[in-house]
């Protein structure tokens, strides 16, 4: 299989950790600029727990409540988490 500007042996590099972590402090960036706005809203402080590929828990009263990532315009998007006991 060759690729486009590449030899047969030639390798193509991709440092996923570094493009993980420039996810997630990204991510950090944005959480932090719109913090109060996401406060305000949430109605509680949030406390934010980063997992893999550039996403986050927002814990609020002690419960994971949202989602938080980028979307491919660079904008925060937060998911509501709904209860495990309901009501839907």
């Amino acid at each position: 299989m060759s690729f486009f500007g590449t030899g047969g042996e030639d390798w193509v590099e991709l440092d996923v950790d570094q493009v993980e972590f420039e996810g997630s402090a990204s991510l950090r960036d944005a959480l932090s600029d719109n913090y109060d706005e996401i406060t305000k809203t949430v109605g509680a402080s949030i406390e934010a727990r980063f997992i893999d590929d550039g996403l986050a828990l927002l814990i609020a009263d002690g419960e994971v409540r949202y989602r938080a990532g980028l979307n491919r315009d660079g904008r925060l998007v937060l998911t509501s988490i709904l209860h495990p006991e309901g009501p839907l």
